[in-house]
């Protein structure tokens, strides 16, 4: 008996010293650095409640992240080095501190720390290396850099960087062994499409460098490499305070509509700070409940703070529509196809035909249901359905046949189908219209290649 009341003394002993040592562990943390903001400023309560709620390592971690979401570098970079004097040799927080440096463009202590962290084991090496290797660029160090990005050939972005650098260096041909295997996985992106076109045209290989100019020309696709990851990241931590996370939450209850809460919360995000995609969310609840004129106010309060865009104008003229007000719909829809030209439009056009037609505005709403399908035949060309582009596109001509433009992507499509004869009637009808259209100059220019033309 006396033997089990000595094992439950020292028992009661241990969990009285290491409760006492957690306990004052924690107390030993000092509290993490606050950022000097405006007394009024949408973030001041939330980071100071930050900051008092820091009780352990992985707390300022995620204060560490969220502070360099929200540029307060000089915060962040003082976060990091107190956890890697207590997770010395972590090699995530070892990298996460170098691409913070290298944001801030402390280039040559950035480095250390993406070579520390591959020292530490990363995860993805091939990362660190990569990060390095941008980092050495920024430096100056072209040969540097170069070494970092071979130890990263199963990145795209790190090949694509050792390309423009033999292009750069005079090396077009070189350059284009290095893009074959970056144009065999990102075909369509725009980066490797417009080096190689650089370097087709360096070397003198017309014909190779009007394809790949083209196939840049019908993309915005970029590659998505190692930055858009820690980019994702940074937005993550962005969604944790302020008005981005009552925005997240707001969005995730308006998807399972459940209206009352997130309206609530998208206007307690608003209060924060006025911003778009809370506007956007109260306006799109709003017409989800018929309420129209609620909805157009908030479209126009978005097109004052922010400028018009396709987008805001043509969804401000929905609700015009649906308020029985037509004629204020196809100003404000003329105002969205008038501020964009590279967009698709096939839509906007096809709603003001049918809004003209239900004014009997007849003559009109065929204007309309023409530039609807030339922009039809102009979205076939982009995704290089030729055949589809050349139906449309030929019916529109014959609707607007002093539109130089559908003229143009005639021609390139007749082009495009080895209809050398239309190409060049498309073209010239083109350049009659617009004697100083680029586009048509350079059709003309390939087709030379192949027909003797008139001069």
């Amino acid at each position: 008996m006396a033997r089990i009341n000595w094992i439950l003394v020292v028992v009661l002993f241990l969990e009285v010293a290491v409760g006492a040592a957690l306990f004052l562990g924690r107390r030993e943390l000092p509290h993490p650095p606050l950022p000097v903001l405006a007394e009024h400023h949408s973030l001041g309560g939330e980071f100071r409640k930050l900051v008092a709620n820091c009780e352990s390592l992985d707390d300022w971690h995620t204060l560490a992240e969220i502070y360099t979401a929200y540029g307060f570098y000089a915060e962040s970079e003082a976060c990091y080095e107190f956890l890697l004097t207590h997770r010395t040799n972590d090699p995530e927080l070892l990298f996460e501190f170098g691409f913070l440096l290298s944001q801030m463009g402390r280039c040559d202590k950035a480095h250390e720390q993406f070579i520390a962290a591959i020292e530490a084991g990363h995860p993805e090496p091939s990362t660190c290396w990569y990060f390095a290797g941008r980092n050495l660029l920024r430096a100056e160090r072209p040969e540097e850099a170069a070494d970092a990005f071979a130890q990263t050939s199963d990145i795209s972005s790190s090949q694509l960087e050792l390309a423009r650098l033999r292009y750069r260096a005079g090396d077009a041909g070189g350059a284009l062994r290095l893009l074959e295997s970056v144009l065999k996985e990102e075909p369509s992106k725009i980066e490797p499409n417009t080096l190689a076109y650089l370097c087709e045209l360096e070397l003198g290989h017309m014909a190779s460098a009007s394809r790949f100019s083209e196939q840049a020309a019908a993309t915005a696709d970029r590659i998505r490499g190692p930055f858009y990851t820690q980019w994702n990241r940074l937005e993550l931590a962005l969604s944790q305070v302020g008005f981005r996370n009552r925005l997240t939450t707001a969005q995730a209850l308006a998807k399972k509509n459940r209206r009352p809460i997130p309206e609530a919360t998208f206007e307690e995000a608003m209060d924060l700070e006025w911003n778009e995609h809370s506007a956007v969310g109260l306006a799109e609840l709003a017409e989800s409940r018929g309420d129209y004129q609620r909805a157009a106010t908030l479209w126009q309060e978005i097109i004052d703070r922010r400028g018009p865009s396709t987008v805001s104008l043509a969804r401000l003229a929905d609700n015009y529509v649906a308020m029985n007000d037509i004629p204020q719909a196809i100003d404000r829809m003329l105002e969205a196809v008038e501020s964009q030209s590279e967009e698709d439009l096939t839509e906007a056009y096809e709603k003001l035909a049918n809004w003209s037609e239900a004014l009997e505005h007849y003559e009109q709403a065929e204007q309309y249901s023409a530039l609807q399908t030339y922009w039809t035949g102009k979205v076939a060309f982009w995704q290089a359905d030729w055949n589809s582009a050349k139906v449309h596109l030929t019916a529109a001509s014959g609707q607007l046949s002093d539109f130089n433009e559908v003229w143009f992507f005639l021609g390139e499509t007749h082009r495009q189908l080895n209809e050398t004869q239309q190409a060049l009637a498309a073209y010239q009808r083109c350049l009659s219209l617009n004697s100083q259209h680029g586009g048509a100059r350079r059709g003309l220019s390939r087709l030379s290649d192949v027909v003797s033309i008139a001069p």
